[in-house]
């Protein structure tokens, strides 16, 4: 027979010590008479495992402590603001949100599973923050990485992508980050794609505007998207460039003898600096299917 679900009207405030909701088993966090219906981890662990469910009718807020959903469910009708602490999802069915995802102070890993938001998602600002992605998926109405923030792995980002911290794709040198939306970079904001030896790590995404910040191609890493680098953005590396590059910033081309920053349509404005950088009597080279200087 399954477990019994426990129903809670009213607020579920985990201080210290740990909240197991076992396998096959249900917490249903309610409104009460009172109103209600948050699930406050103050401190503390709270683990979900085995197709065990968390349903918050509330808002969910995380100050310290740890939660981890491994193959498991979390429903949470209101908003997640993540504060503190780490949350952690694993395979499953992830995490249903209806509301807004603030990620500020805190980590977020989403592993081979889903963090569906109602609203926008937003990671960084005040305090540092990391996003994880190891074959995940963050669904989103938008998604803004704040200074400090930090937005990692492979997997899939849903909507538009803001960037005024860090985006790295594919950090342990192989796979895919996809973003299905545009990607616009601002501030101080960097995009990372590494690569290792053995195979290539790739950022796939609707087009790119550089408005200021870097973008780095780390050991010959991949971008499908094109990108439009505006004055005093920064564009370095080498790899390869599946769409049109507008240079009106710069363009540092790293790399050996063998080493090239490959586009399909390279276009160079006025403003534009291209700039073949030597490393150990090298430099790297260029090559574009139409070139528009």
């Amino acid at each position: 027979n399954a477990p019994a679900p426990l129903y809670v009207y009213g607020d579920y405030t985990e201080i210290e010590g740990v909240t197991n909701v076992l396998s096959g088993s249900t917490l249903y966090v309610y409104y009460g008479a009172n109103g209600g219906g948050d699930f406050n981890l103050e401190n503390g662990n709270v683990f979900v495992d085995g197709y065990a469910t968390l349903f918050v009718t509330g808002e969910y807020q995380q100050f310290n402590g740890k939660l981890d959903a491994n193959y498991a469910a979390v429903s949470v009708d209101g908003k997640v603001a993540l504060s503190g602490g780490t949350m952690g999802l694993a395979f499953g069915s992830g995490l249903n949100a209806g509301g807004a995802l603030t990620l500020s102070g805190a980590m977020l890993e989403v592993d081979y599973t889903t963090a569906s938001f109602g609203g926008a998602a937003t990671v960084g600002g005040d305090n540092g923050a990391i996003l994880g992605l190891d074959g995940g998926a963050l669904l989103a109405s938008s998604v803004a990485v704040k200074a400090n923030g930090v937005l990692t792995g492979t997997g899939m980002v849903s909507g538009p992508l803001t960037n005024a911290g860090e985006v790295d794709a594919a950090t342990s040198g192989y796979g895919i980050l996809t973003v299905t939306g545009t990607i616009t970079q601002t501030g101080a904001g960097v995009i990372n794609v590494s690569s290792s030896a053995s195979s290539n790590g790739t950022l796939v995404s609707g087009a790119i505007t550089e408005n200021a910040g870097s973008i780095n191609l780390n050991g010959g890493g991949t971008i499908e998207a094109s990108i439009n680098i505006l004055l005093g953005a920064v564009f370095s590396g080498y790899g390869r460039v599946q769409g049109g590059v507008t240079n009106a910033g710069s363009i540092n081309v790293t790399g050996s003898m063998y080493d090239f920053l490959d586009m399909d349509v390279f276009t160079q404005t006025s403003t534009g600096v291209l700039t073949l950088v030597l490393i150990q009597g090298y430099g790297g080279g260029v090559s574009a299917g139409t070139a528009n200087l």
